[in-house]
């Protein structure tokens, strides 16, 4: 940022960040607690609770799932309990975020990444649930905090590659989505060392660190490799796009309602993208944070197309692009504050204004997209709880009651019976003449031995159960 110290930072603008952040926490935390378990969670929940088939598909996220089967052990299998790595998660991002905003001496700067920060909807989702995208960004933002970091010595330069590359490498293994910053991240340090080397001569001690951290980095990036490669050979890595476009347009509509600009606001978001990374270049010598960033994303979008045009990978969209969006916002943060420190009165204005319609406009979004109830990506699953809840209420019965399911439900429902105790045989997919209730999409005519029992709109399904 402009400045280093917080010399000069309106103390108002530091209690914003900090009444936020408490704020924020707290909404992730209820949301841990009160949102229905979902599809893909639950199939975690599966593989802790031995289901190792599971182990060999890309729902496997495979430092999460370690961390929930710990966080089960210690605190039971309550929906908190088991998101709870990712609460905490959330904790150490807004942490980070906050000593990265926190730097800049600049009101306006703070007051524009905060924007950010608070209120993207789809981003704030993924620290309520347990899966491993939330701990990625966590771990991710961490590794960029030491990438960023000044370094005045050689030997403060190979610490701060070392402790970045083991957050790196957590990020990676919480979500294989994150190896393109993986191996953007490992280029650019080395390629910083190499610098460095032509300048100042490193101690044995930097070397014998730095010849570590290399070998440690080419271990993981190998291993990470090869559960890719695992993945795909298993048909596995289906979840993408087949077109730039449709990737960008796919992944901006994860945070806004706005769908019938989605290729307008793609335009728009790209070509400030493409702008915040020229300038990036540009001023490298005026700050060399916001030149180091500008390299990485742009060796991220290299590796992502070498993917997609030489290797047919499908390019990221929704989930899979979530990590990409606290990068482009720190890229964003540090092209506005060396703006504004360069800006003469007119452009200053320009700036300043922009950021005021900034924090208007993300909130006013935020206010119409995030909903505390569901999720965006798994929305289906919002009223699982609700089911189960009602089955609670059920009279005990000696053999017990039997459930079929649409088979989207299938997973959230067995998560429940068994970490509930409910005296339920596992869900299935077929509809039997025992079967004593139906989850379903469909309607009553389709099941006329069934009354509706409870029915969810606008998603037009019900729960269904047997008339006798």
């Amino acid at each position: 940022m402009s400045s280093t110290s917080h010399t000069g930072t309106n103390r108002k603008v530091k209690w914003l960040i900090y009444s936020l952040s408490i704020v924020s926490l707290c909404l992730v935390i209820y949301r841990a607690n009160s949102l229905s378990f979902t599809h893909d969670e639950s199939l975690s929940y599966s593989i802790i609770k031995g289901a190792n088939e599971l182990k060999n598909t890309a729902n496997h996220h495979q430092l999460n799932t370690v961390l929930m089967d710990w966080s089960s052990r210690l605190f039971g299998e309550s929906e908190l309990a088991l998101r709870l790595p990712n609460v905490l998660a959330y904790f150490i991002f807004l942490t980070v975020w906050a000593a990265i905003l926190l730097r800049s001496a600049s009101f306006w700067t703070i007051l524009f990444g905060s924007a950010f920060l608070f209120f993207n909807p789809f981003l704030l989702d993924y620290f309520s649930l347990a899966r491993g995208y939330g701990l990625s960004m966590s771990f991710m933002m961490v590794s960029v905090y030491f990438f960023i970091r000044e370094s005045i010595t050689t030997s403060r330069l190979v610490s701060n590659f070392g402790i970045s590359m083991i957050f790196a490498g957590l990020a990676a293994f919480s979500s294989l989505a994150t190896i393109n910053f993986f191996i953007a991240i490992t280029v650019v340090f080395l390629w910083r060392l190499w610098r460095a080397s032509k300048k100042d001569s490193f101690s044995l001690k930097a070397k014998l660190m730095a010849g570590l951290t290399v070998l440690i980095s080419a271990a993981t990036l190998y291993l990470a490799m090869q559960r890719l490669f695992f993945l795909q050979e298993k048909g596995e890595l289906y979840f993408g796009a087949s077109a730039f476009k449709m990737a960008i347009e796919t992944s901006l509509l994860t945070t806004t309602d706005l769908t019938q600009n989605a290729t307008i606001l793609g335009y728009i978001v790209s070509v400030a993208i493409t702008i915040a990374l020229v300038f990036g270049f540009i001023y490298r010598k005026v700050n060399a944070s916001y030149a180091y960033v500008a390299l990485m994303l742009t060796l991220i979008s290299i590796g992502h197309a070498i993917e997609f045009l030489v290797f047919d990978a499908l390019l990221p969209i929704e989930r899979t692009a979530l990590y990409v969006f606290p990068l482009v916002y720190l890229l964003f943060i540090y092209s506005y504050d060396t703006f504004l420190a360069k800006s003469g009165v007119f452009q200053s204005k320009v700036l300043k204004t922009a950021a005021i319609l900034v924090w208007i406009l993300f909130p006013l979004n935020f206010y119409h997209s995030f909903s505390p109830s569901a999720t965006k990506t798994w929305d289906y699953d919002q009223h699982t709880k609700t089911v189960v809840d009602y089955f609670k209420t059920l009279p005990p019965r000696t053999e017990g009651y039997t459930i079929s399911n649409y088979w989207l439900f299938e997973p959230a429902l067995n998560y429940y019976i068994k970490s509930d105790n409910i005296l339920f045989a596992p869900a299935l997919k077929e509809v039997k003449h025992t079967t004593d209730f139906i989850y379903d999409t469909t309607f009553l005519e389709i099941h006329p031995n069934y009354k509706c029992v409870r029915q969810f709109r606008p998603m037009n399904y019900g729960l269904f159960k047997k008339i006798r």
